[in-house]
């Protein structure tokens, strides 16, 4: 009675079947299959139906086959992954034949990044399957929104995955996994190239490490047979327009390439010569661009003659002065003689009574590049005195043991300090390679300490794990002479824990060291003596001594013993007056004490904690807890965790804003070393402990981002709202550089607490140190005054900057500008910003940028739909004063009608309000009227048997405008299409469009533009799939009475009736008029009423079981007791 019902339950029935019923429902499915493929809203639902049970199969049959190989043999996995094998080859045949045979039926945009990998399963190696599905994938794509396109914006655009890539590389020990990762994220190798440069150089990003893994990377790469020469070049040329570019970084790149030949300097200075890069230049500072300064810049050894006498000859023509050059550096070769004469007592410095200090000589890279070498070679003869030290290449190379070779703590500790000067590592690597044959442990153990400050970086050059077996075994020789070195050991054991590979000697050397920490359980056998206890409480000079004596006294400790020790020490911890280096000597002692019994001692130190954060009058944090968090006492989780707690929901800002400001000094700023020496101990200790809290602080910014935005976030209102000594420290620590750096790694590494850090910065008013921090997170170091310009120079000035590397920060700041217009209630600012942001999108489109997208979001909802509606108005005002003339500037219009979609489209995010819809629904369809006007004035002037020829009559340029005007149209629609379906009331509205479209489709001056003509039926049923039963009815008779047309797609898209011949059924009426009424058709006199009476007829759509009688006991044709009204029938009377 009704096969559209049928049809529609029958292909629900396969879509909700359990694995069980797939077979019989695939039977009963192909017996309908002609019918079911007559119109694409049945087609459509079945292949749907198709890719969601295929989806199902090859999940459960992956799933069984996961959880079998767990449980019992593969074999018996095999076997149960046969009982699917059928269903999922049949399937796959089908959809196979499905695609291929009918690829309007996949059209299916919203559920096709969904289903797409299931089909390509599905699908063959031949060369006509993979066409087909390319065609079909780019249909889909073609209708998505950009905000949908999830998987083609990292193929068009794979910047921003490179870049999370590069943000958080888990270890720089190995790079492989990430080198691998890129690769695969991008196979454009000159932008992969590029954008890690643009990383590692940026002024956004933090650490020198990222020097080292771009040079690891590159040389990874290059092994590959990837050419890096032409992208570094390339990059060198772009560097101008870049913005926030540290230029040494880039110069320390190329110089270590240069060092391990994957650079050469030959071609570089011929490129240089080709561009004309250093024509009319008079100088050559630092301040120029790096193609030119870098000639200043790269190592000098080991290169050809011709080459330097190149390079002499293009700096002499722009005024640069080799021979100044090699003067800087020989008196910085001064100083350093000066300062170790016992390293190099052959230089003969240049004559200066006093040398100057090393950061006073102006140094060029090349300078210092040779400087690091040369120190190099003078610490080799120290150790090698009778053979010719190697040099050095990317990597660092074991020296043979020297026995006898000796080198001061003081000399050491001054060359390592001379190369982290010079910031040349991979000389530093070799040098401290050089320095394990050393014999003296305090040199082994400053030369350790160095390794664990910088260990990221000698993971990435490579030479992490060599450094630390080479500092092992050197220990393990020299422990016959010296059997324990504590303090070596720890080092050791801090450096190996971030090494992955060392996991087998870190074990070792804790065995080692930890009968040590117990060595007073060994040497007595007798709990530790409350009359001990009780005597170090009234001993006030020498009480370290003493307090270690006590717990050398014994091997156990009740906790009533341990409670009165901790009290006591922790009495004399942090007081004014108390000398800082007994309380480091005291934390040591603390960790002994927590030896006893760990679990009471954490339960002491977490009530300590606790009175101490509560405390009004206590020392800063930053002054005390260091030492205890360097000892293993606490951690500074806990103190994070709590001070966090204390700090959320409180409302006494008088009473905890300086737990705030000192809780976020502590995370933010480095540990006084002053406060982390001990008496007595090493040169060493207080950079142990230095290297040790700031790992500290980086593990709690990469891991517990929420803590840290409640404790910024009270530190911001302690600026306003606490007393006045705590405002200004408030206000001065929150614009300093430490708290700019915490604030810029949270907000790289943890995007999604970028919300709650809004929230904190923009919560309140803002001052001028936290407007100030917020513009140091954007351009760090600058001196410009931007606090007081107006806020459209600066939103320009934000879009203007904007790339993939500060995007985090450009939304900070927008915010805030957002944020300060909203506080001072300006109405007509408010109303200024939206054109302001208009002119700001439409120069990033201009320039190919497509970061002001990420900026829309934080946008309230007012402004968004205020940019929305200037771009729908300014396109539809392009579309409706198009000319037949196209001006020079066409293409320059073409990309800003791109642009303005591109607009639309991001900002179009919860649909538009009806009234908008409306009116815009409204002008789509005039301008497509207008577009069809025209190519029926076209066709009306050709022949019919000449309509390739009519697009002479038109003009090619002519006709390329309509096609854009069309295009536009389309993506207009793409994008509102939810909008209009949901538009009950501009159902008329919506079938002219449908009806405009359809005209377009088949109209013959499209036939000879086969893709745009594919883009319009594609549209079409995008929108025809969420017309109403009435609307769909209308566009049919319409079609099949007024345009007399039976296209096969039409017919295939609206679903043409082929039933009963309803068409000449007509619903008539009567409506009685007043006298000054227009009569209808039929008209008739009714003397009563004192007016007429009108007769009006319309379609009538006659539903099939409305053709069935009422219900009735007798046998006939509806012999059952069910009533039709149930389905909504209509009781009719046919006149025929």
């Amino acid at each position: 009675m009704d096969q559209d019902h049928y049809i529609d339950w029958m292909i629900a029935s396969l879509r909700n079947s359990d694995l069980s019923s797939i077979p019989i429902w695939l039977l009963i499915t192909q017996m309908h299959w002609k019918e079911i493929l007559q119109y694409r809203r049945r087609g459509r639902r079945l292949a749907e139906a198709l890719l969601e049970q295929f989806r199902r199969v090859c999940t459960f049959a992956t799933v069984s086959v996961n959880e079998k190989l767990t449980t019992t043999t593969e074999a018996c996995a095999h076997d149960g992954n046969e009982i699917f094998l059928p269903i999922q080859e049949e399937l796959a045949r089908l959809l196979k034949s499905f695609m291929i045979m009918n690829p309007a039926c996949f059209i299916i945009p919203s559920s096709w990044l969904k289903y797409e990998p299931s089909l390509r399963s599905c699908l063959s190696d031949e060369e006509t399957n993979t066409s087909a599905f390319e065609q079909l994938s780019g249909r889909n794509r073609h209708l998505l929104r950009s905000r949908d396109k999830h998987t083609r914006n990292a193929i068009e655009d794979p910047r921003p995955e490179i870049l999370t890539l590069l943000d958080n590389i888990p270890n720089a020990s190995n790079l492989q996994i990430t080198s691998e990762a890129c690769l695969q994220v991008s196979g454009n190798r000159e932008l992969l190239i590029i954008t890690m440069l643009e990383w590692a150089s940026s002024l956004y990003r933090r650490g020198q490490v990222r020097v080292y893994i771009a040079v690891h990377l590159l040389r990874r790469w290059a092994k590959l047979g990837v050419d890096i020469s032409g992208p570094v070049l390339t990059f060198l040329a772009a560097s101008p327009a870049m913005v926030g570019l540290q230029k040494d970084n880039v110069y320390r790149i190329i110089a270590e390439l240069v060092r391990s030949k994957h650079f050469s300097v030959g071609k570089y200075l011929q490129w240089l010569l080709a561009r004309g890069s250093l024509s009319g230049r008079q100088s050559l500072s630092l301040g120029d661009s790096c193609e030119a300064r870098l000639l200043c810049e790269l190592p000098l050894h080991n290169l050809p003659d011709h080459v330097l006498n190149l390079r002499r000859i293009l700096l002499t023509s722009v005024g640069y002065s080799t021979d100044e050059e090699a003067a800087a550096e020989d008196a910085a070769k001064a100083t350093i003689a000066e300062q170790l004469p016992g390293l190099f007592p052959t230089f003969e410095p240049s004559g200066q009574a006093v040398p100057p200090s090393l950061d006073l000589i102006p140094l060029s890279g090349t300078a210092k590049l040779d400087l690091g070498r040369w120190v190099r070679q003078g610490i080799a003869s120290r150790f090698q005195p009778h053979r010719v030290s190697p040099e050095p290449d990317e990597k660092a190379t074991h020296v043979a043991d020297s026995r006898g070779a000796t080198i001061t703590v003081k000399e050491a500790a001054n060359i390592f300090r001379f190369l982290e000067h010079l910031k040349d590592f991979t000389i530093l690597a070799d040098v401290l390679n050089i320095t394990s044959d050393c014999d003296d442990v305090r040199v082994l153990n400053v030369a350790v300490d160095t390794i664990n400050r910088y260990v990221d970086v000698f993971a990435a050059i490579g030479a992490a794990d060599g450094l630390f077996e080479g500092f092992w075994q050197r220990r393990e020789k020299i422990q016959a002479q010296m059997p324990f070195m504590k303090s070596l050991i720890v080092s050791l054991i801090d450096l190996g824990e971030n090494l992955p590979k060392q996991a087998a000697l870190v074990r070792q050397l804790r065995k080692v060291v930890l009968p040590s920490e117990r060595r007073c359980a060994i040497a007595a056998c007798s709990p530790v003596s409350d009359h001990m206890a009780e005597a170090l409480q009234s001993a006030e000079s020498n009480f370290a001594d003493e307090l270690e004596q006590v717990l050398a006294s014994g091997s156990s400790m009740d906790r009533q013993i341990m409670s009165r020790l901790f009290e006591t020490v922790m009495s004399r911890i942090g007081q004014p007056g108390n000398d800082s280096l007994l309380s480091v000597d005291l934390s040591e002692l603390l960790s002994r004490l927590r030896l006893f019994d760990t679990r009471a001692f954490d339960q002491l130190m977490h009530s300590w904690l606790d009175k101490l954060l509560q405390s009004t009058i206590r020392p800063r944090l930053l002054d005390i807890l260091p030492t205890l968090i360097s000892s293993g006492c606490t951690t500074l989780w806990a103190v994070v965790e709590h001070a966090s707690s204390l700090l959320e929901g409180s409302g006494k800002i008088f009473k905890e804003g300086k737990l705030a400001t000192d809780t976020l000094e502590l995370l933010s700023f480095p540990a006084p070393l002053d406060r982390l020496s001990m008496h007595g101990h090493s040169i060493g200790q207080p950079s142990q402990r230095a290297y040790r809290f700031r790992k500290e602080q980086e593990c709690i910014i990469r891991t517990h981002p929420s803590p840290l935005v409640v404790i910024i976030g009270a530190t911001i209102r302690v600026c306003t709202e606490g007393l006045p000594v705590t405002q200004s420290s408030a206000r001065a620590l929150i614009s300093s550089s430490d708290v700019g750096n915490l604030l810029r790694d949270m907000m790289i590494h943890h995007p999604k607490s970028l919300p709650e850090l809004y929230q904190a910065f923009t919560a309140g008013p803002l001052v001028d140190q936290v407007k100030l921090a917020i513009d140091q997170l954007l351009n760090p170091g600058s001196e410009k005054d931007v606090l007081h310009e107006d806020m459209d120079s600066q939103i320009a000035a934000i879009m203007q900057v904007a790339n993939d590397l500060n995007l985090p920060f450009c939304q900070m700041k927008l915010k805030s500008i957002l944020s300060r217009s909203d506080a001072t209630g300006l109405d007509s600012s408010q109303g200024s910003l939206v054109p302001t942001f208009m002119e700001a999108i439409k120069s990033s489109i201009d320039r190919g940028s497509s970061v002001w997208a990420q900026l829309i979001p934080v946008l309230d909802k007012t402004h968004t739909a205020q940019l929305r509606e200037m771009a729908e108005a300014e396109l539809l005002s392009y579309l409706t004063s198009s000319t037949s003339a196209i001006s020079p500037a066409w293409q320059q219009k073409v990309t800003a009608l791109k642009g303005l979609l591109a607009i639309v489209d991001v900002t179009d995010d919860n649909g538009i309000p009806d009234a908008s819809a409306s009116q815009l629904l409204t002008h789509i369809v005039e301008t497509l009227d207008c577009v069809l006007s025209t190519f029926s004035s076209a066709t009306s002037k050709a022949h019919m048997s000449e309509l390739e020829e009519s697009a002479s009559v038109v003009g090619q340029q002519q006709l390329d405008i309509l096609y854009l005007n069309i295009d536009v149209v389309l993506r207009l629609l793409i994008i509102h299409h939810c909008s209009f379906a949901n538009l009950r009331s501009s159902q008329p509205n919506v079938a002219r469009l449908l009806l405009t479209l359809s005209s377009l489709l088949i109209h013959g001056l499209l036939a000879h533009n086969a893709h745009l003509t594919t883009h319009i039926f594609d549209v079409l049923s995008l929108l025809t799939d969420s017309l109403t039963d009435d609307t769909r009815a209308a566009c049919i008779r319409i079609l099949s009475d007024q345009f007399k047309t039976r296209d096969p797609r039409l017919c295939f898209l609206f679903g043409y009736s082929e039933g009963i011949d309803d068409e000449s059924l007509h619903l008539a009426s009567t409506l009685y008029l007043s006298l000054s009424a227009t009569t209808a058709t039929t008209t008739t006199s009714d003397p009563k009423r004192g007016g007429m009476k009108t007769m009006t007829q319309q379609h009538f759509h006659l539903r099939r079981w409305e053709m069935m009688q009422e219900a009735t006991p007798i046998v006939g044709e509806n012999d059952t007791s069910l009533s039709l009204v149930l389905f909504g029938a209509r009781k009719a009377v046919l006149q025929l």
